[in-house]
């Protein structure tokens, strides 16, 4: 049977070891998440500028063929 204190020093050690991991992931995922936002900003500024390139200008008087 392990001693208590051998018990107390391994429950210690994978509370210390938990945090960290959780910690490590939590600032990757916020990494992640801030990357899947920009490319996302980055395409809707695409999509802004292929439909302000695609707006059809008005037709001038001398254009018209009614």
């Amino acid at each position: 049977m392990r001693r208590p204190n051998d018990l107390a020093r391994r429950l210690l050690r994978l509370e210390l070891q938990l945090d960290a991991y959780q910690k490590l992931h939590t600032e990757e995922l916020m990494e992640l998440r801030q990357a899947l936002n920009e490319c996302k900003r980055a395409i809707a500024a695409s999509d802004n500028e292929e439909a302000k390139d695609s707006v059809a200008l008005p037709l001038t008087s001398a254009e018209h063929t009614d």
